[in-house]
């Protein structure tokens, strides 16, 4: 068997089997090492005699050099460990290879952090050993799955600067994780890893509780660099270093639109043109919600999939939804000038427990192809522009001499030729008074670190947030709350509705921040694992989420930072400003800020812009 690299980081990322490890009934042990031909992958068990894998990595390729003995009597012994099982498919039967199949995916598909995280500590180089315990450790009958992991011979810089921003022990020896189930209400067992039980022990023995996201984001950014693909690790641009921001990877839209006849006849065929290309039905009229719904009754494929809606001057917009006739009711509440809808529903979407991944997978491949085909679409995720429509922040950069188009292409210079009169907001002496309390408090709870945490907000306000002064109160807003909410935040720059950079203090007084980002200007169009692990080694210690608000789009994610140097360290990034740019004028576009305007401290903006209330 030999499996040959694609564009993921980790070289062990090839070995499919992987992934299927933890799941075995077996206990076990498997490492990665550098070997004369390249690498080697061992894993044994003493439940197997003679059941040893061996794997090397030679010549780009994996080639497995396990005994034909071996792979006799490890495949006639090793199974699924039936506890974690899923109840639904526990009693299909595994000599059957398709059902066999289904009954791993399921499997696997239950348990996809236990396979996250031991995936994550072999292919980065640690030693994982398992062990199984049907009873528990605590004698009262709780299953348990006990991982025992060494460390490799680190990346000592990258290691550094990861342990200082995790709060992490300075010299890890290796981590002890206890995966157990627990009865739920419902008499199921719920898996999840025991946070009491999950320590990193240090080489002198001391015992430290951890999160696994901080286990994982440890070991990825200061993996030994043998375990990495060639050209994973690249330095950064910096801001500082003299470098330019980032250009825009995403495509503008060719030609502004015009309405005559022809031109509508025109671009109404591109998309019909387009639709059938990409297996949409035919165009269904009137596009309203009892129609979609029969029609799609009709195809008897479900009611999840894609849409595609057709406006009077031609536009398009592509859409998907669990329920697309639900959905098409909140764009008739918008759009009154919606022409008709085609289909696309997608049968494999209804199979899965939870379906919006996969949508958005595909989605982000249509608007992809749309913008390619020149249509003009009226999307705003991962969209350089808005057809058809003049929206409210055009003004304000027409009043600044300036577009979108020109402060998307350099937000810095556009932002230090912001005209510095005609501020958006004058508070009055009431809101003055009121942000002069609140930012007493916050002084106060920021404390040595208030400096710091000004400055930072300046950089992203100079270098992401678009005509600051102008958008100020309009388009975002600056909180300092008189209560620390339960997410810990001391400060929330939301543009819109959505928290774009979140100053979080802990109960310690520990000072963190999240920065919301768009994941195309960040890692590459494909958002592929080698870029993100690329990204995760250029700044270690930082964690990387998708972003559960959808304003901006799907393609959005949220940079956790553990502490202010690394807050400062990704605004100094010249691909990290782009990405967050990108999102702060996404944001922006769509949506102004609502009862959260009370929420904003002009006081606070004043000390961070240097400029009189």
């Amino acid at each position: 068997m030999s499996i040959a690299t694609n564009r993921t980081a980790f070289v062990a990322d090839q070995i499919v089997e992987l992934p299927a490890f933890p799941l075995l009934s077996t206990d076990f042990a498997i490492g990665l090492q550098p070997c004369e031909t390249g690498l080697r992958l061992t894993a044994s068990s003493d439940e197997v005699k003679d059941g040893n894998l061996v794997m090397t990595y030679e010549d780009g390729q994996w080639i497995d050099r396990t005994p034909e003995a071996d792979i006799a009597a490890s495949s006639s012994k090793v199974a699924l460990w039936s506890l974690l099982i899923p109840e639904e498919v526990r009693d299909l039967d595994s000599n059957d290879e398709q059902a066999f199949s289904e009954q791993f995916m399921a499997t696997l598909d239950a348990h996809v952090e236990l396979a996250e995280l031991f995936t994550t500590l072999v292919t980065s180089g640690w030693h994982v050993v398992a062990r199984h315990d049907d009873t528990g450790a605590d004698g009262c009958g709780t299953p348990q799955m006990r991982i025992h992991a060494v460390t490799p011979d680190i990346d000592r810089d990258r290691a550094a600067i990861a342990l200082r921003a995790l709060q992490l022990p300075a010299d890890i020896s290796y981590i002890d994780v206890a995966y157990g189930g627990q009865s739920a209400n419902d008499g199921r067992v719920q898996w999840r890893f025991a946070t009491e039980d999950t320590v990193a022990v240090s080489s002198h023995g001391d015992r430290n509780l951890v999160s696994i996201n901080d286990v994982m984001t440890y070991a990825l950014s200061s993996a030994p660099g043998w375990t990495l693909r060639p050209g994973i690790d690249a330095p950064v641009e910096r801001h500082t270093a003299g470098n330019a921001m980032k250009a825009s990877v995403l495509p503008s839209r060719p030609v502004p639109s015009t309405n005559t006849k022809d031109d509508v006849k025109q671009r109404l065929h591109a998309v019909h043109e387009w639709a059938q290309h990409h297996d949409f039905g035919p165009a269904v009229a009137p596009a309203i919600p009892k129609v979609v719904q029969q029609t799609l009754n009709d195809l008897g494929a479900g009611n999840v999939g894609y849409y595609l809606l057709e406006f009077k001057n031609g536009d398009c917009y592509l859409g998907q939804s669990i329920s697309i006739a639900e959905r098409l009711k909140g764009h008739r509440t918008l759009r009154k000038d919606i022409k008709r809808i085609r289909l696309r529903p997608d049968p494999a979407a209804n199979s899965l427990a939870n379906p919006l991944r996969h949508l958005l997978d595909q989605e982000r491949t249509l608007i992809h192809s749309i913008q390619a085909a020149g249509l003009p679409a009226r999307n705003k995720a991962e969209m350089t522009y808005l057809s058809g429509e003049q929206r409210p922040l055009d003004e304000i950069f027409d009043q600044n001499g300036t577009s979108m188009a020109e402060w998307l292409s350099d937000p810095i210079g556009t932002n230090r030729r912001e005209d510095v009169t005609g501020r958006a907001l004058t508070p009055n002496s009431a809101r003055i008074a009121a942000g002069e309390e609140a930012y007493e408090l916050w002084l106060k709870r920021a404390g040595a670190g208030a400096t710091t945490v000004r400055s930072l907000l300046w950089t992203y306000m100079q270098r992401c947030l678009p005509l600051p002064l102008h958008t100020e109160h309009v388009h975002w807003v600056l909180s300092s709350p008189a209560v620390i909410p339960p997410h810990r935040a001391l400060s929330n720059l939301s543009i819109g509705w959505t928290e774009a950079l979140r100053i979080m203090i802990d109960k310690n007084g520990h000072l963190r921040a999240m920065l919301h980002v768009n994941g195309v200007e960040l890692l590459g169009p494909d958002m592929a694992d080698d870029a993100l692990v690329r990204f995760m080694r250029q700044h270690p210690g930082v964690s990387v989420t998708e972003s559960p608000y959808q304003a901006a789009g799907p393609f959005n994610l949220m940079l956790w930072t553990p502490d202010l140097q690394s807050l400062r360290d990704l605004l100094d990034d010249t691909a990290v400003t782009r990405a967050a740019a990108t999102a702060a004028l996404h944001l922006m576009r769509q949506s102004r800020p609502g009862r959260n305007r009370d929420s904003h401290n002009p006081v606070l903006v004043n000390a961070i812009l240097g400029v009189q209330g």
